[in-house]
């Protein structure tokens, strides 16, 4: 926890940082090598440098470390072989951010196979208006690159009015449609739960249904 996090995104410890996260996706890569295309690795999630002053901004340090870790990951899952040689891989920006900097310092990393590499983000902003910029500043950066995207989370807490709740679900999937951006709901559970797990009965069937519907319109 905390400074002693195992895999940061610090540039002044960056090769111990890369090779804690080698290690890991060496073995972990190694045992899945053969398991189809239905598996898609992920690189991190929400990895930040905790010596920055606001770990969860980073500064430019942290966010070019990020690209090294990325890099990294891609690298050694490719040395696996096996069906890890043409695998798709989701790298995320430094912490999953959204916000300029993070974004902007963002470099997809070189691949041995072309078409392979997901961009992958979270994001928590709600209003319509935050999230149409947000679905065009992804299709700018990557979509219209030719790197796909998608939002590993976003959500609104239960607390929120329901029906601002139901408006932001829908706005995500309709705007993401837009340009083939996927989006996730962050079902944690707890504030952000839309499943209960011990009745197996949607808690706020509005917003799953107004997400599903929005999703259908796509062919």
């Amino acid at each position: 926890k905390g400074t002693n996090k195992y895999i940061q995104s610090n540039l002044a410890n960056i090769e111990i940082y890369k090779n804690n996260l080698t290690s890991i996706w060496a073995q972990v890569a190694l045992y899945f090598k053969d398991y189809d295309s239905r598996l898609i690795f992920e690189s991190m999630n929400e990895t930040l440098d905790m010596q920055a002053q606001n770990p969860w901004y980073g500064n430019d340090s942290s966010w070019q470390a990020m690209n090294v870790l990325n890099q990294s990951f891609v690298d050694i899952v490719r040395a696996t072989g096996g069906k890890n040689s043409t695998r798709n891989l989701i790298v995320n920006t430094y912490g999953a951010q959204t916000t300029s900097g993070p974004l902007n310092s963002f470099r997809v990393p070189s691949d041995t196979v072309s078409n392979h590499l997901i961009v992958g983000v979270h994001t928590y902003v709600t209003s319509e208006k935050d999230i149409r910029s947000l679905m065009g500043t992804l299709n700018s950066k990557f979509i219209s690159q030719g790197y796909p995207v998608i939002v590993g989370e976003f959500g609104t807490p239960y607390w929120s009015d329901i029906k601002n709740r139901i408006a932001s679900a829908i706005h995500f999937i309709n705007y993401g449609n837009m340009y083939g951006i996927k989006s996730f709901w962050w079902d944690d559970g707890g504030n952000y739960k839309l499943l209960d797990r011990k009745s197996m009965s949607w808690r706020y069937p509005q917003i799953v249904n107004g997400m599903m519907q929005a999703a259908a319109l796509v062919g």
